[in-house]
């Protein structure tokens, strides 16, 4: 028995498409202490609320310029559709450190998005000079409920390999 192109290809679309949904209907496995993101060295109260996950979101890049007397953080996102929100939470030095907590809202589950790169930028002048940044990014999905945020480090200046997963 022989098959049409057409069947043969179908059949592989549908397996394709079955183990995408597979994959993805799948939580990410919780990171092993050995293997978490440094928590931050400044702040306790960040490390206690920080998740031991990874972060897993849009590219977050952070700068640090030097001002008379102080310094400015330039936070840059790339989010990958249309239809994210970017919100300060908390800005803060603690021994130097800039500390900063950013929540990004993405669309709703129903909602049409561009589909798009868009690139946000959020900036907070320090009255102190910094030497090093750390921003904290917590993800909520517009219409969801969330009991507590969970931030979890996406950028550090100056910047600091990452290990391998």
């Amino acid at each position: 028995m022989s098959w049409s192109p057409l069947v043969r290809r179908t059949g592989w679309l549908v397996v394709s498409a079955a183990m995408v949904a597979t994959c993805a209907s799948q939580t990410p496995p919780e990171v092993p202490p050995a293997e978490r993101q440094g928590a931050p060295r400044a702040g306790a109260d960040i490390r206690e609320e920080a998740s031991p996950m990874r972060y897993s979101g849009p590219d977050v890049s952070v700068d640090l310029r030097p001002l008379e007397g102080g310094s400015e953080v330039i936070v840059r996102v790339t989010f990958s559709t249309g239809g994210w929100r970017l919100t300060g939470d908390e800005e803060r030095v603690a021994e130097g450190v800039g500390i900063v907590r950013l929540t990004f809202v993405r669309p709703a589950r129903d909602q049409i998005v561009t589909q798009m790169l868009v690139n946000e930028q959020w900036r907070w002048q320090s009255l102190e000079p910094l030497s090093e940044v750390e921003v904290w990014v917590n993800i909520v999905r517009r219409g969801d409920p969330q009991d507590a945020p969970e931030y979890r480090l996406a950028a550090r200046y100056p910047a600091q390999p990452q290990p391998l997963p």
